[in-house]
């Protein structure tokens, strides 16, 4: 049966929450969704891209354009964790929209040319980015056919990469088309409200029939996993593979530049290998998790082939065959890139009726705070032992440690939520 007909099976439909989701066209669903992550994800990479360009127009240091992702991620976190009484005012969709706007005056702020602004510019960005997964879950829980939900909203977060990609490849082009950097983030802004008013039509048709949210206080997303110890496990992969995910963006191409010498123009090759494996791999696993392994199993096969693949990373040298380098790091990729929606369906399956977004803030603040420590943590060991090798290595033994979390023993607890919260 279409899932979009009346009746169909729908993450949804086992919570028992209103007949007419099930009703809206899941294409739509989906297309909408992953737009919001693409624009987000795009507004959020693009600053890093024109960080050059920025600190030398402002006269500022390079290095201090290295502390935008921390602010980035640690407004996402602080949003995650005490918005719900704000985020709980509107619908999903509308949320999303909003959020992506924040986003854009964000961005719009950096033209205010100067450091206060470029701190500000990154908070609003940070915070219109943290709730985008967790609203975006909200929608598609309430209409994914649970037989296909690990790659559908596998499908959606490859939002995340592509708007990484484009960001690559449409923001210094346009640094040269508009004349600068300024006009790069003035098209980028003007050509998002434009996205944003073309999704709007949608907005009340994808918000129909979804359980909104009751604030349930400032903590409550924290308080709603803890409350779950199925959900606790989840949280501990979410931060860990979130601080390993990372760690391979911002580490790899440094690392294969100063620690092995390989060419510029190669590591660039290797790293874009990386990311495009990335994005391949949420489509792969998250079509694997739905026809073959239950997703906690993948969660963890998943966790000790990125450890797995850190360690080979480690072990580069000059004797390696670049053949060699571009496979371990696309498997590297494929892996700690992979892994999210697969991730968030099994949040949205787990999570009680009307929950989902909720839940998915809570495990997403976990993520967030992964990906800020985790980088530190690398850094730290890596200045230690005078190599970042260590790095790798520490990284590596985190996320296998983590994946271990999946093969704790099931208590009754765990068998009366499963069975309470069944839907597929």
């Amino acid at each position: 049966m279409p899932a979009d007909q009346p009746g169909a099976r729908t993450l949804s439909s086992t919570k028992q929450e209103p007949a007419a989701v099930s009703q809206s066209p899941v294409v739509m669903a989906i297309s909408a969704t992953t737009i919001v992550q693409v624009l987000s994800s795009l507004i959020a990479l693009g600053v890093p891209v024109l960080a050059p360009a920025i600190a030398a127009d402002l006269g500022m240091d390079p290095e201090l354009i290295g502390y935008y992702p921390g602010i980035l991620y640690s407004a996402a976190l602080a949003i995650c964790i005490i918005g719900d009484p704000l985020l709980s005012l509107v619908r999903p969709m509308l949320r999303s929209l909003v959020c992506v706007l924040i986003s854009i005056v964000g961005l719009a702020l950096l033209l205010g040319a100067s450091l206060p602004f470029f701190i500000l510019g990154a908070l609003m960005i940070g915070l219109g980015y943290g709730p985008i997964v967790p609203s975006t879950s909200q929608i598609l829980s309430a209409r994914t056919p649970g037989r296909h939900a690990n790659l559908i909203f596998s499908l959606k977060q490859s939002g995340a990469p592509l708007g990484g990609i484009l960001a690559g490849i449409i923001v210094p082009f346009l640094v040269g088309y508009a004349g600068g950097w300024t006009g790069a983030i003035e098209v980028v802004a003007v050509g998002g409200v434009l996205v944003l008013l073309a999704l709007s039509p949608l907005t009340p048709r994808l918000d129909k029939g979804v359980t909104p949210l009751r604030s349930a206080g400032m903590l409550a997303p924290i308080k709603a996993v803890l409350a779950v110890p199925s959900l606790r496990q989840l949280v501990i992969m979410s931060s860990s593979y979130g601080g390993m995910q990372l760690c391979l963006g911002a580490f790899l191409t440094v690392y294969l530049v100063h620690v092995l010498n390989l060419d510029f123009g190669l590591a660039g090759l290797v790293f874009g290998v990386s990311q495009a494996a990335g994005m391949i791999g949420r489509l792969v696993w998250g079509y694997v998790a739905d026809r073959f392994f239950t997703p906690k199993t993948l969660m963890a096969f998943l966790g000790f082939a990125m450890a797995a693949s850190a360690f080979l990373v480690a072990a580069f040298s000059a004797e390696w065959p670049f053949w060699a380098i571009l496979v371990v790091s696309a498997a590297y990729g494929g892996t700690a890139m992979g892994w999210n929606g697969v991730l968030l369906a099994e949040v949205a399956r787990i999570a009680p009726p009307g929950e989902t977004g909720r839940v998915t803030s809570g495990v997403m603040s976990a993520n967030y705070a992964g990906v800020i420590v985790g980088p530190l943590l690398f850094t730290a060991i890596a200045y230690v032992m005078g190599t970042q090798r260590a790095g790798f290595i520490l990284i590596g033994i985190i996320t296998a440690l983590s994946a271990c979390t999946s093969f704790r023993v099931r208590t009754s607890r765990d068998e009366a939520e499963i069975q309470g919260s069944a839907k597929f």
